[in-house]
């Protein structure tokens, strides 16, 4: 009888507990907790006052701080008592208790950047990372995307942007993640790179690989499709040169701007009303005048022309072993059309395995994989689209001329 008493008095005290505690949030509407930060120590006095629990009291101030990331949402104002910017002074607190953690370099580049659009502060806190924590990939990743995105470094300072990626690939421990930097150059050299800028970085890559290897086989692709693009850009440069010096008119900007500071109105024109010439073949291109106002310290080693041992300029085979053409006026290197179709059968493959597995089957024969949705341009010539299996490729023939020797 006892015990059944005082069970009751208990009870009454937790009800009158649970009654004044909910009291206050009687009337009351929910909002989201907000803290300044101006009572933040600074590093080296909070590393005293951790007394050698540097990581626990981190994080326990890391969690306590994000009542100031919702403080900041609403006032965009980082400026705290005493001088300075509160997530400025809030991370090099953490970063200095706690230099390993990744995430505190994470949260001080997005809340600086994303949050108060001071992108240096927050590649800074990116870089700061890296010193650190030089074999972490999402710092570097995090790096070149600031770069790239705020500074625009691609840009305007390619040849910086190209060193950063190298020395992101020269960090990365694995080779997929190499070959994750190395799928940022080639895409980077395609966007912004006119001439041979990575040639030397690409060769040494390709001399530390091992011969048939994944990787080595990768480097040599990329080299001979940065090789080939500069080729192409020269015939094209050659191209314009001979029918300006026919009376026509170049198709390309930069060309027409050349030939408008040294042609006069009447021969511009002429040009315009007369039909325009066009190059029989490449050899046309060859002319020693056109090679000689084009190039007049000599051939560029790795262009596409050369010089015989009689002296008389021929063109080479592309850097796969194809040969250059001439098409309505355009030119085509037989090398990187194949790479550009080889890329669109790997796009190809991917419809098709989502469609496949759509319709649970696949493609019996080649003739049904349009039924699937893959919609893909009749192959060249010197080609053959096979189904081998559940994959889409090419059968090239061999090339007419060896590849260039890269090694």
């Amino acid at each position: 009888m006892r015990s059944a008493g005082l069970f009751i008095i208990i009870a009454l005290i937790g009800a009158g507990l649970a009654v004044w505690n909910a009291e206050r949030f009687v009337g009351a509407q929910a909002r989201i907790r907000t803290k300044d930060l101006s009572f933040l120590p600074a590093p080296v006095v909070a590393k005293l006052l951790s007394f050698g629990h540097g990581n626990t009291v981190a994080k326990l101030r890391w969690i306590d701080s994000f009542a100031y990331f919702q403080y900041q949402l609403d006032r965009q104002d980082d400026h705290v008592a005493g001088g300075g910017t509160g997530f400025k002074r809030l991370y090099e607190t953490l970063i200095a208790l706690d230099p390993a953690f990744v995430p505190f370099y994470q949260h001080a580049a997005l809340n600086t950047g994303g949050v108060l659009k001071e992108y240096d502060v927050a590649l800074s806190f990116l870089m700061r990372g890296i010193a650190a924590l030089p074999e972490n990939r999402e710092l570097w990743r995090s790096a070149a995307a600031e770069l790239k995105m705020h500074f625009q470094w691609e840009e305007r300072m390619p040849a910086l942007m190209d060193g950063f990626l190298a020395a992101w690939e020269a960090a990365e421990p694995t080779p997929e993640g190499k070959r994750m930097v190395w799928d940022w150059k080639r895409s980077m050299a395609q966007r912004t790179f006119h001439g041979l800028e990575q040639v030397p970085y690409w060769h040494e890559q390709l001399l530390r690989s091992k011969p048939g290897s994944a990787s080595g086989d990768y480097i040599e692709a990329v080299l001979r499709e940065q090789l080939a693009a500069f080729g192409l850009q020269e015939l094209e440069r050659l191209h314009d040169d001979w029918l300006v010096a026919h009376g026509a008119l170049p198709l390309r900007a930069a060309s027409l701007a050349v030939l408008y500071r040294t042609a006069p109105l009447a021969t511009i024109a002429a040009a315009r009303a007369a039909a325009p010439p066009r190059p029989v073949g490449l050899a046309d291109l060859l002319a020693p005048a056109l090679l000689a106002r084009r190039y007049p310290g000599g051939l560029p080693p790795l262009g596409p022309v050369l010089r015989d041992d009689q002296g008389r300029s021929q063109l080479k085979s592309d850097p796969f072993g194809l040969p250059w053409v001439l098409v309505d006026g355009r030119i085509v290197s037989g090398g990187l059309e194949r790479r550009a179709y080889d890329r669109r059968l790997t796009s190809a493959n991917f419809t098709l395995l989502g469609a496949a597995q759509a319709r649970g089957r696949w493609p019996a024969r080649l003739d049904e994989v349009a039924g699937f949705g893959i919609d893909l341009p009749a192959p060249p010539a010197d080609g053959r689209l096979v189904l081998d299996g559940q994959t889409l490729r090419m059968e090239w023939d061999p090339p007419p001329s060896a590849p260039w020797p890269l090694r």
